[in-house]
């Protein structure tokens, strides 16, 4: 993908902090009905899933700041428009452009969330979704932008033909703490290994959001954590603090874009091992969400982000309306 080929997407469980690790039944891929608008011919599977890695290629490549392997996701002569409409042509020339990004900014990482694969034709295909970005030279600042990729498939191997970004927007930092007032009730998750339940309630004479999470593991040992979320006075940006039932800790700050909450997170294990993530919560309606953990890291290893999986309502709390 381009350079801000960066997709949304967030974490509803153990207390934002993407430590609740079992794998979910239900995910939002299964989860979703098929929309007729958005299938040209019928995606195969293998299809969806060379593009699903060529993305995931692309997310690793970037964090590495490896500009031929990413220039190696397109065709030779691939083009690239980023968000000011500068075309950039041929698989040496997109190269150039990013190694010139990473120099400019290092350390940038980027992630990536799939809207829609549509097949065109049997050997070309569509890719949408969107972008998260964050530089580490701008103090953690975080941008957000879309995609749209054309894939064809040469000698058996699927490459990027064509890839046009839209413009990386600030994430909307100034929030009120009532823009989560529909996070208010308890909601509940069951994964292969364990269910866990989160109950978010007002605190504070409405100034604060308390968390309370349990989890319950197959061998009915049970776990979960705190998590305060208020508005830090100084600087007008909604953070969380957390803690876990083994000790752990953390700390989280929030932005928004669009439907999408971005939560970056720092932390410590309860073996003092610091953590960080960025965690990705989409606010569907007022009943069903979806969250996944990207960017994950305990201590100097790097964690392959979690499945997105969704997070269903199970009662509304009487004091919702605070």
């Amino acid at each position: 993908m381009g350079i801000h080929r960066i997709q949304a997407s967030a974490l509803l469980g153990v207390c934002f902090l993407g430590l609740f690790a079992s794998e979910p039944i239900k995910t939002c891929a299964q989860s979703a009905e098929p929309s007729s608008r958005n299938i040209l011919l019928a995606v195969d599977s293998e299809v969806e899933q060379a593009i699903r890695d060529s993305a995931q290629s692309f997310v690793d490549a970037f964090n590495k700041g490896d500009a031929q392997a990413i220039a190696a996701l397109w065709t030779k002569d691939g083009e690239l428009v980023d968000e000011t409409g500068f075309r950039t042509s041929g698989r040496a020339a997109i190269e150039e452009q990013y190694k010139t990004f990473f120099t400019e900014n290092p350390g940038a990482k980027i992630e990536v969330a799939i809207n829609s694969i549509r097949q065109i034709s049997q050997d070309s295909a569509m890719e949408d979704g969107q972008s998260l970005l964050t530089l580490a030279s701008s103090a953690g600042t975080m941008a957000s932008g879309t995609y749209v990729a054309v894939h064809v498939k040469e000698n058996g191997k699927w490459l990027m033909a064509s890839v046009r970004e839209s413009a990386a927007r600030p994430l909307k930092s100034e929030l009120n703490l009532k823009d989560l007032a529909w996070l208010i009730g308890t909601w509940a998750v069951s994964g292969d290994d364990a269910k866990f339940e989160v109950t978010y309630d007002w605190l504070g004479n409405g100034n604060f959001i308390r968390g309370e999470t349990t989890v319950l593991s197959d061998e009915g040992k049970p776990s979960g954590g705190t998590q305060i979320i208020g508005k830090d006075p100084l600087t007008g940006r909604i953070v969380s603090w957390s803690f876990n039932a083994d000790g752990g800790l953390g700390y989280g700050e929030w932005a928004k874009e669009g439907a999408h909450w971005l939560i970056r997170t720092q932390g410590v294990t309860a073996d003092g091992m610091p953590t960080s993530a960025v965690n990705i919560l989409y606010d569907a309606d007022n009943n069903v969400h979806s969250w996944q953990s990207v960017n994950r890291t305990v201590g100097d290893q790097i964690l392959p982000r979690t499945k997105e999986v969704v997070i269903e309502r199970k009662s509304a709390s009487k004091s919702a309306e605070k």
